[in-house]
């Protein structure tokens, strides 16, 4: 009976090589298919960050007033309702939209009225002409005299130069 014994060793040998093999295969195949899965979702955050970007590119920016250099802003009283007119050029290569908001003060009694805040969209290197409204009467009983007053121009919004919202 010595080729049942050689049968027998010759398949305890297949048996271990096959255990040994699957020992060695297994970890090896699932460093590979795990390294695959991380470059994968590597490649997708990059193209991910990478639309992000390519997005913030063509959202309108916020403009600060300062970086239009010099305006000119005047009270005028109007058909319509009184209302603060503004000039403007942008001096800058950036376009975007520029929000203001006016605020006339009386010389003499100190009194103020705001107008509502105004956006424009300006291009660069443009010139623009912004219309300031002010509530109904308020700024005719603020400013009896429109020469009396004094109109300041500031930025609407806190967060200037971020991009805008998209909801």
């Amino acid at each position: 009976m010595p080729w049942i014994d050689r049968i027998e060793k010759i398949g305890r040998v297949v048996l271990w090589l096959s255990l040994a093999s699957a020992c060695v295969i297994a970890p090896v195949e699932y460093m590979r298919q795990h390294r695959t899965e991380a470059e994968s979702r590597e490649a997708a955050r990059k193209a991910e960050e990478a639309e992000k970007a390519e997005k913030a590119i063509h959202e309108p920016h916020r403009l600060s007033l300062a970086s239009m250099g010099v305006f000119m802003a005047v009270l005028v009283p109007g058909a319509n309702g009184d209302q603060g007119k503004m000039w403007l050029t942008n001096v800058s290569s950036r376009s975007g939209i520029l929000c203001v908001h006016g605020q006339a003060t009386n010389r003499s009694t100190r009194r103020t009225s705001s107008s509502l805040p105004r956006c424009e969209t300006i291009s660069a290197y443009a010139s623009a002409s912004l219309s300031l409204m002010f509530a109904g009467g308020e700024l005719s009983d603020v400013c009896p005299k429109q020469a009396d007053c004094d109109l300041s121009i500031r930025d609407a919004l806190e967060d200037v130069d971020a991009p805008l919202a998209s909801k």
